[in-house]
């Protein structure tokens, strides 16, 4: 294997040696579960579409750029949740799409509690695009030669199967889920060079407190790892009158790491759609060359209670007026 590709590999496409795809990025990860852990499907009570797109370290080139869609459902009449989603995640010369299906069985708990285990399965798409890549010996004009062979002219791609479990908890304040992707280690091959999807860890918590008739206050965590490195999320969002939300949230890996500071904010666009924005401000090295971090999310519920059916008309008794 050659050591100049694997550099190639590292410097240009943020892999390193034995890890083909990280889990993306995204601050807004409140407002969409389901994105780490197929357990969340269709514990809105609704049909649920989130739209997200990010953009990472502007003004650096060839820096992080990711899109997700997501739907999901509840199927009351067998006691699940059924979703759908994709991922396209962009770095520098590479690129890692990713479809989706998730299916989730859900158990009530006490009063107002449910607990849902779920699987997904999902297809994967790593390309390689070679003809973004520049060596120093390189002729670009009229065409792609990088001058060494070791180095794609164009684009190539592997793809691969995998599967992902978790477990997620909710009642009328608390929110919880475990959940791993990649269980099955999938390998990528691309020529001569393979690459593993590492298997990765979340942890999600959130707590509502109400403060007041129109105010409530949710702290909130995501814990990500490869049991190799960790990532720790602390957020915490003012809600008012359920209809606008401002927040923030404190990202890093330890004492001495500090990644960033979100500012999140977002609003109702009426009785069934909500629109959040985040800035994450860069704290990392990376300050010295990037403007931080921009991300928009939209979502669309378009029934609450769905599924449950009509209620029967309530007929009045006159003996109990």
């Amino acid at each position: 294997m050659s050591k100049r590709l694997l550099l190639f590999l590292f410097v240009f496409s943020g892999i390193n040696i034995v890890s083909a795809q990280q889990a993306p990025q995204y601050s807004l990860y409140m407002m969409n579960p389901l994105q780490f852990n197929p357990a969340y499907a269709g514990m809105e009570s609704a049909v649920s579409f989130t739209g997200v797109y990010r953009k990472q370290w502007v003004n650096l080139d060839g820096s992080p750029a990711q899109q997700s869609v997501t739907a999901h459902m509840p199927l009351y009449f067998i006691s699940s949740g059924l979703g759908l989603s994709f991922d396209n995640d962009e770095l520098g010369a590479r690129r890692y799409s990713n479809f989706k299906l998730h299916y989730n069985y859900q158990l009530p708990v006490g009063p107002s509690g449910i607990l849902s285990g779920g699987l997904n399965i999902s297809l994967g798409q790593f390309t390689w695009n070679g003809d973004k890549l520049r060596t120093p010996d390189g002729i670009y004009t009229g065409g792609v030669d990088h001058m060494d062979d070791l180095l794609p002219s164009n684009q190539v791609s592997a793809s691969t199967t995998d599967i992902g479990a978790g477990l997620y908890y909710q009642d009328e304040r608390i929110k919880v889920g475990i959940s791993a992707n990649n269980l099955l280690s999938s390998q990528i091959v691309l020529d001569d060079v393979s690459l593993t999807n590492n298997r990765q860890y979340f942890f999600y918590a959130a707590y509502d407190i109400q403060l007041s008739r129109s105010l409530e206050i949710t702290p909130t965590t995501l814990v990500k790892s490869d049991f190799n490195e960790y990532q720790v999320e602390l957020s915490a969002i003012l809600r008012y009158n359920g209809n606008v939300f401002g927040g923030i949230s404190y990202r890093g890996f330890d004492n001495t790491h500090l990644d960033g500071i979100i500012f999140l904010a977002g609003f109702k666009l009426g009785q069934q759609t909500t629109l959040g924005y985040a800035y994450d401000l860069t704290l990392s090295p990376l300050r010295s060359v990037s403007n931080g971090s921009h991300e928009i999310v939209l979502n669309y519920r378009l029934k609450e209670n769905f599924g449950k059916g009509k209620l029967p008309k309530v007929i009045y008794n006159p003996r109990f007026l």
